[in-house]
């Protein structure tokens, strides 16, 4: 059984049930409520990680690139983040700081545990109309915007080479291999926040950005950068949800592929207390977390 840690609260995979809770009330039609034990202290690593530990200062870390699909947004009229999507983008920070500084990881293609690396350099879609993209989506740019800023970093918008990052980029070898630059000897990691289109893109998707003059090359960036990805088969189409959360790690130095790719599911809470998991926020949550999918 996988546990996360989270602000002090610890969620437990496998003790799912469709139930009445306090979330359920708050949060209308949640997919799941998840048990939550805060006197099982187990998580998916046991070293101490947090900013100024021993542990930390002794070892190295591992560079991840971390992914987010971006927040709830509207359903009609311009693409925007909804209260809850802007409240969503701002839990990032506390995720992001959480998973970095909290617990060690399973980061290797062995059972070795790791601390990941702190956050160096934050991605998302150009929101900008552009040569390859006339109408893009300022969602994924507002997603991570509050975790820019409290980082301090510029989200980049474009490659190395002046080329766009739209739901179209290819994320060939240089550009997987520019994700994770040494700089003084020292690797950091890189959150990325996409769309569904980018991420994994299904035929309709290629058709309805077609009709925008976006052309869609799939597959899109979750299959684009593991070594392995296991959870699409020929007949069965994966599709990223906005409560995913995705990191790459150890990456390979000739293709750039990632030989570690880990699946999460985000969790909610408003009272600490009853966290639920859902596709779609319609309240704001005050905590949030993940848990780690098989």
């Amino acid at each position: 059984m996988a546990h996360r840690f989270v602000r002090g609260s610890w969620l437990v995979r496998g003790l799912c049930f469709i139930g009445t809770t306090l979330a359920c009330n708050v949060e209308p039609g949640p997919d799941n409520i998840i048990s939550h034990n805060a006197q099982d202290l187990v998580s998916e690593g046991s070293l101490d990680c947090s900013a100024g530990s021993a542990y930390r200062a002794a070892n190295a870390c591992t560079p991840v690139v971390i992914v987010v699909r971006h927040a709830e947004d509207t359903t009609s009229g311009p693409h925007l983040l909804t209260t809850a999507g802007n409240n969503h983008a701002q839990l990032y920070i506390n995720l992001i700081d959480d998973y970095i500084f909290a617990k060690s990881h399973k980061l290797s293609v062995t059972t070795a545990e790791s601390c990941a690396c702190p956050v160096g350099r934050v991605l998302a879609i150009d929101p900008a109309m552009n040569t390859i993209n006339r109408d893009p989506s300022s969602n994924p740019y507002q997603t991570v915007l509050p975790l820019a800023r409290h980082l301090n970093r510029t989200i980049e918008v474009s490659d190395s080479a002046g080329v766009p990052y739209t739901s179209a980029y290819a994320w060939g070898t240089a550009a997987r291999l520019s994700l994770l630059p040494v700089v003084a000897g020292v690797t950091s990691s890189t959150v990325i926040g996409w769309d569904k289109q980018g991420l994994n893109p299904s035929a309709a998707d290629v058709s309805a950005a077609s009709m925008y003059g976006l052309t869609l090359n799939p597959p899109g960036l979750l299959l684009r950068m593991p070594r392995s990805f296991p959870y699409e088969s020929a007949t069965t189409h994966f599709t990223p949800q906005r409560n995913h959360f995705y990191v790459f790690a150890q990456q390979d130095a000739t293709d750039g592929k990632f030989a570690v790719f880990k699946y999460y599911q985000q969790c909610y809470s408003f009272d600490s207390a009853s966290w639920f998991t859902t596709t779609y926020l319609a309240n704001s949550p005050t905590s949030i977390g993940v848990d780690l999918q098989p």
